[in-house]
C-alpha cells in the first residue's frame, strides 16, 4: 500500500491549524506566505541534498530569507515532544519576527514530521527532505531541534548569512561545546554550502550519528566551521533533553509552516 501523503498549513497569526490531506497531485495556486506542501517524500538514499541550484528569484534578492527545519516525531509520550513544538512554534515565530524586522529578513518555519510505520527516526532524512522543499525560495538554512530555544542574544545569528563556512549556533551551550568535533542541535548554512557537502546522510535510523557524518562532510570540503563569538545562554524553556528511542516510521512526511 502506497503511505499516505500528508501536509499541514498553519496560519501564525491565530495558530489555528488546517491539515489537508494530498493523493500526490500537485498543490493549486499556492500564496505566500502560508504556501502547503503537497505529496512530500524524502529523496531516494543515493541521491541526498541534490546539487543543482534551482532557486527562485525572489531568494537571489537583498533581504535575507531565511529557512528554519525542525525534523519532528511524536510517538513516545514520556519525550513531551508535542509539548515541545507547541511551545516551539508561538515562542520561535515571535523570536524570528522580532529579529528578522530588524534586517529587514523574513522567515519560515518547516515542522518534518515523520508518520508511523515500522522504521526508526531518521533526523538527516527529514532534514534532507525539508531542505529540498525550502530550497527554490531561501538563502539562509537553519536546521534546529525541537527542544532547543534561542536567547534575544543570539538574535543577529538567525539573520546573518555565514559567508565563512557552516555555523554551529548551538555551541553557545554546554551541552554542545564539549567536543570540536560535534555538529548537532542547530546549524546553519549557505544554500552552496549546504549543496556542496551534499546534505545530511540519509543512512542513519534511529538516534544519533548523523550529525557526527555531516561534520566530517563539512571537514572534507574543507570549510571552517563557525560559532558564536562569546558564550551566551541558550535556553531549554522547561524541555527535558531525553535520549530518542527506537520507534517505528514511515518515510511519509507531513509538513507544518510558519511565516512572516
Amino acid at each position: 500500500m502506497a503511505p499516505k501523503r500528508l501536509a499541514h498549513e498553519v496560519h501564525d497569526g491565530d495558530n489555528k491549524k488546517r491539515r489537508r490531506r494530498s493523493n500526490g497531485a500537485a498543490c493549486p495556486g499556492q500564496s505566500e506566505p502560508f504556501k502547503t506542501q503537497c505529496a512530500i517524500t524524502t529523496a531516494p538514499e543515493e541521491t541526498e541534498a541534490p546539487p543543482q541550484d534551482k532557486r527562485s528569484s525572489s531568494a537571489m534578492q537583498d533581504t535575507t530569507r531565511v529557512a528554519v527545519l525542525v525534523p519532528f516525531r511524536d510517538n513516545h509520550p514520556a519525550q513531551k515532544r508535542q509539548a515541545q513544538l507547541d511551545e516551539f512554534v508561538p515562542y520561535m515565530t515571535e523570536f524570528l519576527k522580532r529579529h528578522c524586522a530588524l534586517k529587514s529578513a523574513s522567515f519560515h518555519i518547516f515542522i518534518i514530521d515523520q508518520s508511523l510505520d515500522g522504521r526508526k527516526f531518521n533526523r538527516g532524512k527529514l532534514l534532507n527532505a525539508g531542505f529540498d522543499m525550502a530550497r527554490n525560495d531561501y538563502d539562509l538554512y537553519i536546521f534546529h531541534d525541537v527542544d532547543l530555544l534561542p536567547g534575544d542574544d543570539l538574535g543577529e545569528l538567525y539573520t546573518t548569512i555565514p559567508t565563512l563556512g557552516p555555523m554551529h549556533i548551538a555551541r553557545v551551550w554546554d551541552r554542545y561545546n564539549e567536543s570540536s568535533t560535534y555538529f548537532g542541535g542547530i546549524v546553519a548554512f549557505t544554500f552552496q554550502q549546504f549543496i556542496k557537502v551534499n546534505g545530511f546522510p540519509n543512512n542513519f535510523w534511529g538516534w544519533g550519528g548523523e550529525d557526527n557524518e555531516l561534520y566530517s562532510r563539512v571537514v572534507r570540503k574543507k570549510f571552517s566551521i563557525q560559532a558564536p563569538a562569546r558564550c551566551v545562554s541558550l535556553a531549554l524553556a522547561r524541555y527535558d533533553m531525553m535520549l530518542m528511542s527506537c520507534g517505528s516510521w514511515l518515510m511519509c512526511i507531513a509538513v507544518a509552516q510558519f511565516a512572516t
